[in-house]
């Protein structure tokens, strides 16, 4: 169309600046605030209850050592309720003189209120130490779940913290500073996961730039078709390999400080030579 492919790979640079601001403005802010918003409504909408961890039809191991299975459930009662036991949490369910190895409780209903459950018409069944089985029956009885330990998750990730606050944390390490103000997720003696978690949000996008240049060499002009084809998959190969090399070492970033500086020096080292490069053959082109 008579524009200059300079010109064309100006665009394609200049969107891919675009681009990265974009990453970056998400990688830095709105997603560790998404993510840290997401995880303060988890702590206060109560999700660790009884009512809110179990689900009908499916098994569910969200209390450590505990197995829950329930047919039904309408609001706060179930029905067919089966509670699997390998961690003697509920010894309560048992006499004294107990030495069960594990123990399984089934029962026909079952109201939950809050972190207990009152189950009704049941048994349990309990595996002793001396290889027997122990049956007991029971009308109503109740389990307390207060001081079990479950699985959901309350303490904020490394994902989930903000940039400035992970700065801080290497701020601190690299200059050796001692600061009063404790950072959470950031680990004196494993600095690497912090270091990975600042390099996947700045550095990681600063490779993009990078393949809008290289996909730019495809504007060359070749006579021979054949050589063109071939050109073409191996523009598409070494942007291919570059993004997944970009993926791939920004793990090993953390680790050493010659990882760090090449992840970060070698988008910087090698988007001029091929932006010069690039130019120079456009440049004989019109020559």
């Amino acid at each position: 169309s008579g524009v200059a492919k300079s010109k064309i790979t100006n665009l394609f640079f200049l969107i891919s600046v675009f681009i990265l601001f974009v990453y970056v403005i998400f990688s830095t802010i709105i997603t560790p605030t998404a993510l840290y918003k997401s995880r303060s409504l988890i702590k206060q909408s109560g999700v660790d209850t009884v009512t809110n961890l179990l689900k009908p039809n499916a098994f569910s191991d969200a209390f450590k050592g505990l197995t829950f299975y329930i047919g039904e459930k309408d609001d706060n009662i179930i029905r067919n309720i089966f509670i699997k036991d390998d961690s003697n949490n509920l010894n309560n369910l048992l006499p004294e003189k107990s030495s069960s190895k594990n123990k399984t409780v089934i029962a026909e209903r079952g109201i939950i209120n809050k972190n207990k459950i009152v189950l009704e018409k049941g048994v349990v069944q309990s595996f002793e130490s001396d290889d027997t089985v122990r049956v007991i029956q029971f009308n109503k009885t109740l389990l307390n779940f207060d001081n079990l330990d479950n699985r959901v998750i309350k303490d904020v990730k490394i994902q989930e913290t903000s940039t400035l606050k992970i700065l801080s944390c290497l701020k601190n390490h690299y200059y050796k500073k001692i600061s009063d103000t404790y950072i959470k997720n950031c680990p004196k003696n494993n600095i690497a996961i912090v270091i990975e978690t600042f390099s996947r949000r700045v550095l990681m996008p600063l490779y993009i730039p990078l393949v809008s240049i290289l996909i730019s060499f495809m504007l060359i002009y070749t006579k021979n078709k054949k050589t063109k084809i071939i050109n073409r998959y191996l523009i598409f190969l070494i942007s291919f390999i570059l993004l997944v090399l970009s993926e791939l070492l920004v793990r090993y970033s953390g680790i050493s400080k010659i990882g760090f500086y090449t992840y970060l020096i070698t988008p910087f080292a090698f988007m001029p030579i091929l932006y010069f490069t690039l130019i120079n053959k456009f440049w004989r082109e019109l020559k």
